[in-house]
């Protein structure tokens, strides 16, 4: 469409009838015209050809008063009223007038007038209960931001519209108030008030801002400019300082706010000085003025540097103020934790006092700690000054501290024979001052405690889970502070370990329960030690209060895996042992119920003794079948460990049956050999008993099978089968007789009858004459070949 030239009532090309009354500006885009109409149910926006007048769409989405479309990529966005308390933003498809979303902004009340201003995808709108929102029109589930600008009261609802310019969105209020807001996040960066001009007027009109400068009007007839303007290509700094700021009594600083305009063109940067204009540091809006390390006075000014690329870009600094903290509070001395002892109870002239103390709210000001001391020398009595202490931490710390007055520090110190109290001073930031004052007290005297024995016994086992140990402790003057339980060990009663600390209780009258160091049974001396609030503590002593046997512990069993086979009354050598001593041990087959003793009055750790079956046991029991021994021990104070279960029970089993045995030999009588090695196999058989546990081979040797030397074991017994020899017959020619002895594991032993052969083996002279003959015969063969070979050629 074609703007050109000038304009008359002739131009008039078309006009077009809306269902309702039309109080908002049109929105022309690509040959299209957007124009609202206050139609709350029928259809209320309407897309029209600008050139020919025809509907494009219409469409209802509540009516639409003063407010105006903006139309953005394609999309239209325009805020109506749906019904009585309902306000909203919708955004619709420019080319067919679909709904794209809905944001609803006030349900409260029902006022159209505001127009949207849109920026680089957000969109930024008026609600009519005073908050500005900013929108993703991507993405409308959750605003970016929403920020209250305007309290509603008697229905001066919030009806202008916001403007953008360089991170800034702008807006004016019924109450006067002219906004500017940070555009990332909503903060406020500054406000105008028309009242501090004239009256209290509404600003009625929409911001433009140009150069610079920002424009709007309020309802008296009022047009403001708010800003500044110079010719650009101009470089500018400047700065300003504050008056000195004093803190109020019973307070400390909180945080510095600045309201300013800067953009990249331009900046601010603001610093803390002190009341002589020293630079502190620097700090930037709604920061906190005390954070870190670096100290702060009780009195500041503000400084701020500005900058500007040149005049048409100056920052504009509206307003500076800092915050403080009201803490009319005093910092809280732990006095339970003053030393020497909390009640000024002293033995002798410490050379250090503490104490913790903590202040919740604006912090210590650890560097005001100070002390006084009144004392004496000789008989004069004296005060110090003030006299500066330690504190922990730093200024402004809200943990719980701690301050040491070191005394012996003092030229004097060597000097004081007396101290009477002392008092310790801090302040917080707030300047609040607390004090903590101690008066000192001199005991000397030792307590006294002792172990009531009459309720000790003389031995505890494992029916006792501890033992109860009370003792008395007495001091007349500063009191029982505690009082410390000892012990000491002894496996013999005769050699002991050294003293050592169980626990310590509090109170005149305390009780222990007493529990053996790492459930070690054995004798046990105790006595107890007492300290009084002086720290005057009561001797050692040389030998126990009470003192007694201590065994939790029952005894240790054996473990069996292997049954035992025996031939004959069976006979044991089975270790039992207890971590103290061990007094009596018994046994009972499984067909019994009554037990046997094999030792009582033992007294040893281990024992270890042989001991044997009763023969009338023995006699009940079947051979082949599996019994079982269940074993009960008991120790020296009456601790019982039992085995009744044939899963640990020693299974024993009767065997009185010898192994079956044969010896193989071979048959060698009347036959020559040319070696004097030949194999030998035993054959040995214990199927149904206890099985083989060794096999031995025997023979003798005799020249003319009359005389016999004595029989002789060959070699080692073997141990499983087979059982098999390579026989050497170191004699040489002649006679040898042989048998064998099988043992079984139950002991049973069964022999071979003996078996006999005779060796002959060829003579040396024969093998070597046989060596030769094969030799020549090998010589005169090879010669025979020659010569025929030559007789043929």
């Amino acid at each position: 469409m074609d703007n050109s030239g000038d304009l008359t009532s002739d131009d008039m090309l078309w006009e077009y009838d809306l269902p309702a009354k039309c109080i908002s500006t049109p929105a022309v885009y690509e040959n299209t015209v957007f124009v609202g109409c206050n139609e709350e149910f029928g259809n209320s926006l309407f897309a029209i050809d600008a050139e020919s007048g025809d509907s494009i769409w219409s469409k209802s989405v509540g009516a639409i008063g003063s407010a105006s479309p903006v139309v953005y990529n394609d999309s239209v966005f325009i805020v109506s009223n749906k019904g009585l308390s309902k306000t909203k933003v919708t955004a619709l498809s420019a080319e067919n007038g679909s709904i794209k979303w809905e944001f609803i902004i006030d349900r409260l009340h029902a006022v159209a007038d505001t127009t949207p201003a849109i920026y680089d995808g957000v969109l930024y709108v008026a609600s009519p209960n005073g908050y500005i929102y900013a929108l993703n029109i991507s993405n409308v589930d959750k605003p970016l931001w929403k920020q209250r600008v305007h309290t509603v009261y008697i229905g001066n609802f919030l009806a202008t519209s916001p403007a953008y310019a360089e991170g800034v969105v702008y807006i004016g209020t019924p109450t006067g108030t002219f906004y500017a807001l940070d555009a990332s996040d909503g903060e406020i960066k500054w406000s105008f008030e028309t009242f501090e001009l004239h009256d209290n007027f509404a600003v009625t009109t929409s911001p433009i801002v140009s150069n610079g400068l920002v424009f709007f009007g309020d309802e008296n007839g009022k047009l403001y400019s708010v800003g500044s303007y110079k010719k650009p290509g101009e470089e500018i700094t400047g700065s300003l300082v504050s008056i000195p700021i004093k803190l109020p009594e019973h307070c400390w600083w909180n945080k510095f706010y600045a309201r300013d305009n800067t953009s990249t063109d331009n900046s601010i940067t603001f610093s803390i000085l002190d009341e002589n204009k020293n630079l502190i540091k620097e700090i930037r809006n709604g920061k906190d003025i005390a954070m870190g390390d670096t100290p702060i006075d009780r009195t500041i000014r503000l400084r701020a540097d500005l900058y500007a690329k040149n005049s048409s870009v100056n920052p504009h600094l509206w307003d500076w103020w800092v915050t403080f903290m009201v803490d009319s509070n005093r910092p809280v001395f732990d006095s339970g934790t003053f030393t020497p002892n909390p009640e000024g109870w002293i033995n002798e002239i410490p050379s250090v006092f503490s104490v913790k103390v903590k202040d919740d709210k604006t912090g210590l000001l650890v560097s005001s700690v100070q002390y006084v001391l009144k004392y004496s020398i000789g008989n004069e009595s004296k005060t110090t000054p003030k006299i500066d202490a330690y504190c922990s931490g730093e200024n402004g710390s809200t943990n719980k501290e701690t301050i040491i007055a070191n005394i012996s520090k003092l030229d004097f110190y060597k000097n004081i024979t007396e101290l009477h109290s002392i008092s310790i001073s801090i302040y917080d930031l707030a300047g609040n001052k607390a004090t903590l004052s101690v008066s000192l007290t001199v005991d000397m005297d030792k307590p006294s405690s002792y172990i009531i024995n009459t309720s000790i016994k003389e031995s505890y086992n494992s029916e006792d889970e501890h033992v109860i140990i009370t003792a008395i402790a007495k001091d007349d003057i500063s009191g029982i502070l505690k009082v410390e339980l000892w012990y000491r060990y002894s496996n013999d009663n005769i050699i002991w370990d050294d003293w050592d600390i169980f626990e310590e209780k509090n109170g005149t009258t305390p009780t222990w329960e007493f529990t053996v160091k790492k459930g070690k049974g054995g004798f046990y001396e105790l006595y107890t030690i007492a300290e009084d609030y002086a720290h005057n503590v009561e001797d050692e002593k040389e030998k126990g209060d009470v003192s007694f046997i201590f065994d939790p512990n029952p005894p240790t069993m054996p473990k069996f895996t292997e049954p035992y086979f025996f031939n004959t009354t069976a006979e044991f050598s089975i270790e039992f042992t207890d971590d103290f001593l061990l007094d009596t041990i018994e046994y009972r087959p499984n067909f019994e119920t009554e037990w046997e003793i094999i030792e009582s009055d033992i007294n040893e750790t281990i024992y270890n003794s042989p001991w044997t079956l009763l023969p009338k046991y023995w006699d009940q029991m079947e051979e082949g079948e599996e019994y079982y021994l269940y074993f009960r021990v008991t120790d020296s104070v009456g601790n019982i460990n039992t085995i009744v279960d044939t899963n640990k029970a020693l299974a024993i089993i009767k065997d009185i049956s010898k192994p079956t045995v044969d010896l193989e030999i071979p048959d060698l009588e009347g036959e020559w050999s040319w070696d004097d090695t030949f194999t030998i196999l035993a054959y040995a058989d214990d199927r149904n008993g206890s099985d083989i546990e060794s096999v031995e081979l025997y023979y003798r040797y005799s020249e003319d099978n009359i005389n016999w030397d004595n029989w002789t074991k060959y070699k080692d017994k073997l141990t499983s089968a087979p059982f098999e020899w390579e026989f050497k017959a170191g004699e040489g020619n002649g006679y040898y007789e042989f048998y064998m002895r099988a043992k079984d594991a139950a002991g049973n032993v069964a022999e071979s009858e003996v078996f006999s052969t005779g060796l002959n083996i060829f003579p040396l002279i024969f093998v070597v004459a046989m060596v030769v003959l094969v030799i020549a015969l090998l010589i005169i063969t090879t010669a025979l070949f020659v010569l025929w070979g030559k007789k043929k050629e």
